[in-house]
């Protein structure tokens, strides 16, 4: 049986993309042309390895005089740019579209204002817009004047693409331009795009400015936003903070992939206080934090796990041991069902014996059953049975019908410790 994987769930609670694109870029800047360019040439060029030339199609004979037609006129590009863009625009159809990305795309590491008076009548696509745009914020020395020409050039999508970008840059440098800038942007996707994206970059510069600043939001919407934002970043660089918010405002959903970080990290090195601090927090971020503390729990020591809920007090065992036989049955359905048939009164062992029962049958139906049946009579041995025989009579589709709340807890698992694969291991 394989056991649970530990990688902190990052769709939930990951870095915005934007903001890590254009961190990324200007990391990368100084490569990035030709990475850019090798990626636009190998659509167009056919593999070395393709040893039957005479039986080429005409379309591979344009695309490799295309390709052939960018690179010519993007060396021309580094002596003579409009030269160059202009023999671009002058060719047809895709080897027009190459050529003219190319030249762009070289313009921009030696003249990005000019690329930008360029680009708008470039007759582009969308798509080689958006990538000469991506290219072009990323390498602009100046992001106030890349943020005013993408707000008054560009239009749509590819005009909040090309601000958030911007904003991204300008809140590495200078912070207060760019939330004055965003404060103006009107409430809608562009407007949650922006935030993400200036925020992240902000973060990564000077993180605790910017959590004051998010923590100074009037926007309920923009806070919630940034919490999942900068979850990961916020346990990495200020753990106590990071604690603290949770204690304070444990109702708060967006808090969840939070105090679940927060339990991982905090795991490593102190499980038992782990799972004490856990049981004093309130609403769903304590639920969070305590599933998510018993589950790394079973993954790493489920004999520790196992002893720790044994002694704990009744109260703290109503919540840790349905979790701990869940956690354990997805590993070690066997042990999980002999731990449950150790356990105190006959109600206490039927709510976990329902839960090895679940996890069990996501395995094996028929191995769930044959455990349940040789259960003594009793609370136990009825509810699983029952619960098996519900699920063995319910199409798959509509299984989570059968048990709501039951089914509901365990995919929320599985979201925070999917299941490995066989590349992990």
């Amino acid at each position: 049986m394989k056991p649970l994987h530990l990688r902190i769930c990052g769709a939930a609670a990951c870095l915005v993309a934007l903001g890590i694109a254009w961190i990324l870029l200007r990391e990368h800047k100084l490569g990035g042309l030709e990475a850019t360019s090798a990626a636009l040439r190998n659509r167009n060029t056919r593999s070395s390895g393709d040893k039957h030339s005479h039986d080429s199609h005409p379309s591979e004979v344009l695309e490799t005089q295309a390709s052939k037609d960018a690179n010519r006129l993007s060396k021309l590009a580094e002596s003579d740019s409009l030269q160059a863009l202009g023999k671009a625009k002058a060719l047809t159809g895709e080897a027009r579209e190459e050529a003219v990305k190319q030249v762009l795309l070289t313009i921009i590491q030696g003249d990005p204002e000019l690329a930008a008076r360029e680009l708008p009548g470039s007759g582009l696509s969308q798509t080689g817009m958006t990538q000469v745009v991506d290219f072009l914020m990323s390498n602009w020395k100046n992001p106030a004047a890349a943020l005013q020409w993408a707000d008054q050039s560009l239009q749509g999508s590819l005009k909040e693409r090309a601000v958030s970008l911007a904003l991204a840059g300008l809140a590495a440098a200078s912070p207060s331009a760019a939330v004055a800038y965003f404060e103006k942007i009107p409430p809608g996707q562009g407007r949650r795009q922006a935030f993400s994206a200036m925020l992240s970059s902000w973060a990564a510069a000077d993180f605790p400015a910017a959590l004051e600043w998010v923590k100074s939001s009037k926007d309920p919407k923009d806070l919630n936003t940034a919490i999942a934002s900068l979850a990961p970043l916020w346990v990495e660089k200020d753990l106590p903070s990071a604690i603290s918010f949770l204690q304070d405002s444990p109702d708060n959903p967006s808090a969840v992939n939070l105090a679940h970080l927060v339990a991982m990290k905090r795991m490593k090195a102190d499980p038992a206080g782990t799972l004490s601090w856990a049981a004093g927090l309130e609403g769903v971020a304590g639920e969070r934090a305590q599933r998510s503390a018993v589950i790394s729990w079973v993954d790493s020591d489920v004999g520790a796990a196992a002893a720790y809920v044994d002694a704990a007090n009744q109260k703290e065992r109503q919540v840790l041991a349905p979790i701990l036989a869940g956690a354990w049955a997805g590993v070690d359905p066997s042990a999980a069902g002999a731990w449950v048939a150790k356990q105190g009164s006959s109600e206490e062992q039927a709510a976990l014996a329902v839960q090895v029962a679940y996890r069990w049958s996501s395995v094996s139906l028929d191995d769930a059953a044959a455990w349940a049946a040789s259960l003594p009579e009793g609370p136990a041995r009825r509810q699983s049975m029952a619960l098996l025989n519900s699920l063995a009579s319910t199409p798959a589709n509509r299984r989570a019908l059968v048990q709501p709340q039951l089914v509901g807890k365990a995919t929320e698992d599985s979201r925070y410790f999917p299941p490995k694969s066989e590349s992990d291991e």
